[in-house]
């Protein structure tokens, strides 16, 4: 009987620490989710904003550019007309000297 107390109770231990090595690696991977999240929103964000400024300016100038910042990341959003009057969008993002951008040509409206 003795020998089946102490067999649960290690059993019961030994899950205890599977489940807090578990939650600790859990909140890890959670961070790094949570991060790239922010990265997709201010992609998102940035060429919307882009776009946005590009219709605001449309008869005034055919090229601008433009910075935004957001909890440590900064973006920026540069654009031009096309000689065939696309429009040509250059947005990105840079954190810790890197930068990622996208590039993007929308059609003549």
């Amino acid at each position: 009987m003795k020998f089946l107390r102490t067999a649960l109770m290690f059993f019961v231990i030994s899950n205890n620490i599977f489940i807090f090595f578990y939650g600790i690696y859990s909140c890890l991977n959670a961070s790094d989710y949570t991060e790239k999240i922010k990265h997709r929103v201010l992609f998102d964000s940035i060429k919307v904003i882009a776009y946005q400024d590009y219709e605001d300016n449309r008869y005034k100038t055919s090229s601008g550019s433009g910075t935004l910042s957001l909890s440590g990341l900064n973006a920026f959003y540069s654009y031009e007309l096309t000689p065939q009057k696309n429009l040509y969008l250059k947005a990105g993002i840079k954190k810790n000297g890197h930068a990622i951008t996208e590039n993007h040509i929308f059609p003549d409206q």
